[in-house]
């Protein structure tokens, strides 16, 4: 499972074993250039970017914030190991709500509360 997301100029790519992975949008709408990656990671499965804060997840439920100020310098801000069977992330509110789809019970919403 890989996920794409953008911002004004750079992809970022959840990309499974490799990482987060950041690509700077070129002149052209086809163009881009790898700029950076944090590599520190398991299985990155999803990930959301808010302000200069990424947030990624990774399978068994451990999630990362990374500092993208500096997008092609990715940085570690915090962990959670959430021991959660979750498959994507939302970040809202100052809360990440988590999804399984069968890691609670029958599928389920799980709230991290971020400090």
């Amino acid at each position: 499972m890989h996920r794409l997301i953008a911002d004004e100029n750079y992809i970022y790519l959840a990309g499974g074993t490799q990482g987060v992975h950041v690509y700077r949008l070129g002149s052209k709408a086809d163009a881009t250039t790898h700029a950076g990656a944090y590599t520190d990671t398991g299985d990155v499965i999803d990930i959301q970017k808010v302000g200069n804060q990424l947030y990624s997840l990774e399978l068994g439920g451990i999630v990362r914030i990374l500092d993208v100020t500096v997008p092609s310098s990715p940085k570690l801000v915090k962990r959670y190991d959430t021991n959660l069977e979750a498959t994507r992330l939302l970040y809202h509110g100052g809360n990440l709500y988590l999804y399984g789809d069968g890691g609670y019970g029958d599928g389920g919403i799980a709230v991290v509360k971020l400090q």
